[in-house]
């Protein structure tokens, strides 16, 4: 398994800090759970044919939308929330709809909750701009569409440090606030600007929920 690791050890003069982890394989996501670890950036390669269309495709056909179900339901709701936004049913779509589902089953077999909250974001505009850590206790992103989400670490006067982009189409895995241990976590992300009027972010995010109920704070 290969991976590196990000740390701001000499920006937080010996202070404990959090640290992420770039892994190549799915099993490496486990690394979440280890020390300081506070993020897992697993690093995948995607279709070019699927990555390609996806580009393309026009605003008002990409998914958007929430939903809260068992791990076993998304593959059907996530095709009807293609459907509706009129997605062309094509092998590019089921390969979309193939990589969904299993960053679900992985996120799923990573934290066996009752249930997870997939949540289809398309970003036109500037959103999140400010450096936060969520109120869950785990979240994966993954920017299928657009730049990556922007990353950095809080130095001693709680200011973001050096700020990374996590690469297009690769899952990033950061713990919350709610993570269920007391560990070091400095580590913040955020949505990056978008400076061009023409430019889409299509973005899925997924949460462990306990309660089909659970309403997204």
């Amino acid at each position: 398994m290969n991976c590196t690791e990000i740390t701001t050890e000499k920006a937080l003069a010996g202070s404990v800090t959090a640290k992420v982890a770039y892994v190549d394989e799915v099993e490496g996501l486990i690394q979440l759970f280890d020390g300081n670890t506070a993020g897992v950036i697993w690093r995948r390669r995607v279709h070019k044919r699927m990555q390609s269309w996806l580009d393309t495709l026009p605003v008002d056909q990409l998914p958007t939308g929430r939903i809260v179900l068992p791990v076993s339901q998304v593959r059907s709701a996530v095709t009807e929330l293609m459907n509706i936004s009129e997605m062309p049913d094509c092998a590019e779509r089921k390969l979309l709809l193939d990589d969904i589902c299993l960053l679900a089953h992985e996120f799923n077999e990573l934290f066996a909750p009752a249930y997870l909250r997939l949540r289809f974001d398309v970003v036109t505009t500037n959103k999140c701009p400010k450096f936060h850590i969520d109120h869950v206790a785990a979240r994966l992103l993954c920017t299928y569409r657009g730049v990556g989400t922007e990353y950095s670490f809080l130095d001693d006067q709680k200011r973001p440090a050096e700020i990374f982009t996590t690469p297009n189409c690769a899952a990033i895995v950061l713990r919350g606030a709610k993570w269920p241990t007391d560990r070091a976590n400095n580590l913040v992300h955020r949505s990056p600007e978008i400076n061009d009027v023409n430019e889409t972010r299509l973005l899925l995010v997924i949460d462990p929920v306990d309660d089909a109920d659970d309403k997204e704070t």
